[in-house]
């Protein structure tokens, strides 16, 4: 009995020094095939549940790995697609984009999210669209990926729920034809107005950026002979919008 304890003991240690020889050489490969930190934290994770006892770890260890599997884990992409997902919705602000500290707000947090993607995001998170998938290739992506995510069924009119923009405001904002040309191939809508009451067509006027400001202005269909006052009060309206 004792024997087979001895061997069961040194069965299972050769087991585990096995997994973190691996673990630590999958961390040490060339860059393109490495684990990201995230990717680490998570397979160390997992390693280190399935093996040993938690218990005889430092609290702060246990805790710091508890919360973040529990934030990141066992979700589609592992840590690191679920990082890049916290992190964008910190992109969702109720404060007007006039203001300076939210344009750098949003540069540093399009920053981060950029890291992500080449830290091993990027694939999942084409690969499958969610409802903030268009905002955020309006932001991060080229127009191909874009085009492509759209031209199956994403959706394009989406409204974040605290800013209420869509991916044309965001769009807008940037000053993006090419993006905005696209959303509207794919069925945007000009008249949706942010919790600010602004349609897209503000921030184009607001950023001088005239070329964009004529397709954005939202169509006026004024008919019958109260056309001229209809036409007025619809001109106002999208001078303040």
């Amino acid at each position: 009995m004792q024997q087979e304890t001895i061997r069961c003991t040194f069965k299972a240690k050769d087991e585990a020094e096995t997994s973190i020889r691996d673990f630590i050489r999958s961390c040490l490969g060339r860059e393109k095939l490495r684990k990201s930190s995230l990717g680490a934290m998570e397979t160390a994770y997992g390693h280190l549940h399935g093996s040993i006892d938690l218990d005889r770890l430092p609290s702060i260890v246990v805790e710091v790995s508890e919360a973040a599997d529990a934030l990141l884990g066992g979700k589609e992409g592992g840590y690191v697609l679920q990082a890049f997902k916290n992190i964008a919705e910190f992109l969702d602000t109720i404060v007007s984009y006039d203001h300076e500290e939210v344009r750098e707000h949003r540069r540093a947090t399009l920053e981060r999210l950029r890291l992500l993607l080449r830290d091993g995001a990027q694939d999942h998170f084409l690969k499958h669209p969610y409802e903030n998938t268009a905002h955020l290739l309006v932001l991060l992506g080229g127009p191909k990926h874009l085009g492509r995510t759209l031209s199956l069924g994403t959706m394009c009119n989406m409204q974040w729920l605290l800013s209420g923009w869509t991916p044309l405001h965001l769009a807008a904002q940037e000053g993006k034809k090419e993006m905005v040309e696209i959303l509207l191939k794919y069925g945007a809508r000009k008249n949706v107005k942010d919790i600010h009451g602004r349609f897209p067509v503000k921030y184009a006027r607001l950023l001088g950026k005239y070329e964009l400001v004529e397709v954005l202005s939202p169509e006026l269909v004024v008919e019958g002979p109260v056309a001229a006052s209809r036409l007025q009060s619809a001109d106002e309206t999208h001078q303040n919008g």
